[in-house]
C-alpha cells in the first residue's frame, strides 16, 4: 500500500500539485526493502529508480545476486541498470520475447497473485518492456509490445478462458497510464480511430469491427488511410475452393488419426465399432478466437454429442459433415481434440482435411492433407 501511495504522489508531483515532504516515505521503503520477498524488492527499487532514486552500487550488487527465474526478474534488473546509466543488452532481452499471431511481442506468463503483485505477470512485464525499449532507442519494437497490449484488453471473460489483461480497475489504470504517453504526441488529443477508403471504393469506416467483401479487380485498386488516435488492426484474405488440398502450415501444424478405444491407430473402420477421430494441433504462437473444424467421413455418424469440448474450447457444434470447435484463446503448444464416430455404411470414403484458422485473421491457418478411409462389415 505504501508503494501505491508513493507512486500516486510521484504522479501528482509530475502534474505540479503541491505535496508534503516525501523523504520519510522513501526512507521507510528503503528500510523494508531488505525484509520483503525478492519480487516485491524489485518492484520497490524500480519505483524508486523511476523517481530519480536509482540503487547505489552496493544495492545493485545485492540485487544482481537474485536468480533470474522469470521474465519479470530479467526485465526489472535490466530496467534498474538502465536507470543507473549502465549499459544493457537489448538483443538479449528481445531473444527472450514471444510472438503473438495477432501481431505484437510480449514477455511473461499468465500468472495471477492479487496480494503480492496486483497485476498479471504478463501485464507487469510488458509495461516494463515498453519503457526499457523506448529509452533504449528501440521505438519500433516498443510499438510491437504496445500493439500486443492493446489487443489483450477485455470485452468479456468467457467461460473456460483465462482473464484478459485489464480486468480490474488497477490493471485498467495501469494500461492507460502506461500506454497513453506513447500513443499521443505532445499536445495531441485522444480522437476516435477511423479508416478512409479511396481508389476503387470511397468510404469512411468509424464503427468496428467492420467487414468488407470486394471482387478481386476492385480489391487491387483500394487504398486505406488511418485517421485518429491509436493503431487499427486490418486483415486481408481471399477464400477459394481447393480441389486437391495438401498439408499446409501457416502458423499451425495439423495431424489427423483414427484410433480405437485403446487409442491405437486404425487402418480401416468396422461397421458398428466406435472409433475416434483424433486431431492434434501444434500452434507456433498464442492466438485469439480460433476456429477448428474436424470433418467426418461420409460413412459415419456421431456416436456421442456430449463429449468434452477439448482444450481451451468454449463451444462445440456438431454439424452435418463436420465438428466446429471455437476457442476464444489458443496458446502456443500442442492441443488434441477428439470426436467419437459410429461407422454405419461399408465402403471407401474421403476424409477431408482437418483445419484451424483465426476467425479475424484467416491468413493464420493450417490443415493436413486429404485422406481415404475404408469401412468394412465384419463377417462378410
Amino acid at each position: 500500500m505504501t508503494l501505491h501511495v508513493f507512486r500516486a504522489f510521484q504522479s501528482a508531483a509530475a502534474e505540479g500539485y503541491p505535496l508534503p515532504d516525501l523523504q520519510p516515505i522513501r526512507r521507510y521503503l528503503l528500510h523494508v526493502a531488505t525484509t520483503v520477498p525478492e519480487r516485491d524488492r524489485l518492484q520497490l527499487f524500480v519505483t524508486l529508480a523511476e523517481a530519480q532514486l536509482p540503487p547505489t552500487d552496493e544495492e545493485m550488487r545485492n540485487l544482481d545476486t537474485i536468480a533470474i527465474a522469470d521474465d519479470y526478474t530479467r526485465l526489472a534488473l535490466m530496467r534498474l541498470h538502465q536507470l543507473r546509466g549502465d549499459s544493457i543488452e537489448l538483443d538479449e532481452l528481445l531473444a527472450a520475447s514471444k510472438k503473438h499471431f495477432g501481431g505484437g511481442r510480449y514477455w511473461g506468463e499468465r500468472r495471477f497473485g492479487w496480494y503480492r503483485q496486483p497485476l498479471t505477470d504478463r501485464l507487469a512485464c510488458n509495461l516494463l518492456a515498453v519503457r526499457i525499449l523506448t529509452d533504449g532507442g528501440r521505438e519500433g519494437v516498443a510499438a510491437e509490445v504496445i500493439t500486443y497490449l492493446l489487443g489483450q484488453t477485455p470485452t468479456s471473460n468467457l467461460p473456460g478462458s483465462r482473464p484478459h489483461l485489464g480486468t480490474n480497475t488497477l490493471e485498467s489504470a495501469k494500461l492507460v497510464d502506461g500506454l497513453l504517453p506513447y500513443l499521443l504526441k505532445d499536445g495531441e488529443q485522444l480522437q476516435p480511430a477511423r479508416v478512409r477508403l479511396s481508389g476503387s471504393r470511397t468510404e469512411v469506416v468509424s464503427e468496428f469491427p467492420h467487414e468488407l467483401t470486394l471482387p478481386p479487380g476492385e480489391a487491387a485498386g483500394l487504398t486505406l488511410q488511418r485517421e485518429g488516435t491509436g493503431p487499427v488492426p486490418i486483415a486481408y484474405h481471399q477464400r477459394y475452393f481447393e480441389r486437391q488440398p495438401t498439408s499446409t502450415d501457416n502458423g499451425y501444424t495439423v495431424a489427423t488419426e483414427l484410433v480405437n478405444p485403446r487409442n491405437r491407430p486404425l487402418k480401416q473402420l468396422a461397421v458398428g465399432a466406435t472409433a475416434w477421430l483424433t486431431v492434434t494441433i501444434t500452434a507456433d504462437a498464442d492466438a485469439d478466437y480460433a476456429l477448428i473444424e474436424l470433418p467426418i467421413p461420409a460413412g459415419c455418424s456421431y456416436q456421442d454429442r456430449n463429449e468434452p469440448r477439448g482444450p481451451h474450447a468454449v463451444h462445440r457444434e456438431y454439424r452435418r459433415d463436420r465438428v466446429a470447435i471455437f476457442c476464444d484463446r489458443l496458446p502456443a503448444g500442442t492441443h488434441t481434440y477428439r470426436v467419437a464416430l459410429e461407422p454405419r455404411f461399408n465402403g471407401t470414403y474421403t476424409l477431408n482435411p482437418a483445419r484451424v484458422e483465426l476467425q479475424y485473421l484467416p491468413a493464420v491457418n493450417g490443415n493436413d492433407g486429404i485422406k481415404s478411409i475404408a469401412i468394412i462389415r465384419e463377417g462378410l
